[in-house]
């Protein structure tokens, strides 16, 4: 999926359109003697995932849709950067199959650099195939050089 780096900032900003995604998680539990299975949202599976993990959820899950995008979940943690990012990349491994972008938001301090934060979301996006792409093109070469002489 390609996604310019325009759209992706946009997210943020994206209204909610699903209070609640279902999917069909087949469960285990021996009731009388017979298996079962049952329904249970996507937003219930990473509650009860996040709970696992120890992860402080600072706010519900949202389910927002914007185009180029499609749904995708947002959870806001009430920790500091570096934690979020690590919780990010454990929840995406954990839930790669059901083919949802999952972003991450925090509520305490960015305590990580730039460089690591950028190698964070690097491999989140691509876990979740998303390819950032420009509306024009740049030289990223010259920007960065401009950069480190500042």
């Amino acid at each position: 999926m390609m996604v310019s780096l325009h759209e992706t900032m946009l997210t943020a900003s994206a209204e909610p359109v699903y209070k609640d995604r279902v999917t069909t998680m087949l469960e285990y539990p021996w009731e009388g003697g017979r298996y079962t299975s049952r329904a249970k949202s996507l937003v219930e599976l990473l509650n009860e995932y996040l709970k696992e993990l120890g992860a402080p959820l600072a706010k519900p899950i949202e389910i927002r849709y914007v185009d180029g995008i499609g749904p995708y979940v947002t959870i806001t943690l009430h920790c500091n950067a570096s934690l979020a990012l690590k919780y990010w990349i454990e929840i995406l491994d954990k839930l790669q199959g059901y083919n949802i972008p999952i972003f991450i938001r925090w509520t305490g301090n960015v305590d990580v650099p730039p460089e690591v934060m950028g190698a964070y979301i690097g491999k989140a996006l691509a876990k979740m195939n998303i390819f950032l792409a420009t509306e024009k093109q740049f030289d990223i070469a010259r920007i960065l050089r401009e950069e480190w002489e500042t």
